[in-house]
């Protein structure tokens, strides 16, 4: 694994340890997790935003792209939100979203802005002649991550109720989460080098 994608990895990985010092010392519930990852969801849709718009030209095409993007995934924000909601929404009366948010969404928005300098900038993924279907649009990384919360949060919370262990039960679902996160970030990233190195090379990647 080269520089760049080692220091994204470090800092995927470290962003997403921190929600276990809320689970320790703030309480965070179930809800509030996996709400946390919804709002990942929208800083994985900033980033993407921003690779429309350095990678497509003409300008103008790439503002009208960058616009048609932020609606169709607003759509698809808000009805993943609702279906969140339907599912662990009885869980979310008296949560104190804020304090207990404010700094694991400024590590996660941290995380992903030194994948796109080390990885999008840096070590060139923004030369590619056209955008990989691994970086854009976002669905794909962000539908496998949020049905593995979704699951994953329903079955935890099965386990956590039958066992009263709540603590465990999200640390669980967190760990559980990393997992499958730096495992589409690697393959994504690595498909990526495969297609520059191929062009570099001007050989064929079956």
């Amino acid at each position: 694994m080269n520089k760049s994608y080692s220091l994204s990895v470090t800092f995927l990985v470290a962003a997403n340890l921190v929600p276990i010092l809320g689970v320790l010392f703030f309480d965070m519930s179930m809800f509030q997790i996996i709400f946390l990852y919804w709002c990942e969801s929208g800083i994985i849709g900033f980033f993407s935003i921003l690779k429309i718009l350095i990678k497509t030209r003409p300008i103008f095409i790439g503002v009208f792209s960058s616009l048609f993007f932020t609606l169709h995934f607003g759509i698809f924000m808000f009805a993943h939100i609702f279906i969140l909601l339907a599912l662990f929404g009885d869980s979310i009366v008296n949560i104190n979203f804020l304090s207990p948010f404010l700094f694991p969404i400024g590590v996660l928005f941290v995380s992903h802005f030194v994948s796109f300098i080390s990885n999008f900038i840096v070590k060139g993924e923004y030369k590619q002649d056209k955008l990989s279907s691994n970086n854009l649009p976002p669905y794909r990384r962000i539908f496998i991550m949020q049905i593995t919360i979704i699951f994953g949060g329903m079955i935890f919370s099965l386990f956590s109720t039958l066992f009263n262990t709540k603590v465990a039960g999200n640390i669980i679902l967190i760990l559980f989460k990393i997992l499958i996160d730096v495992d589409a970030h690697l393959k994504s990233h690595n498909m990526n080098g495969l297609i520059v190195l191929s062009k570099q090379n001007k050989v064929d990647v079956l």
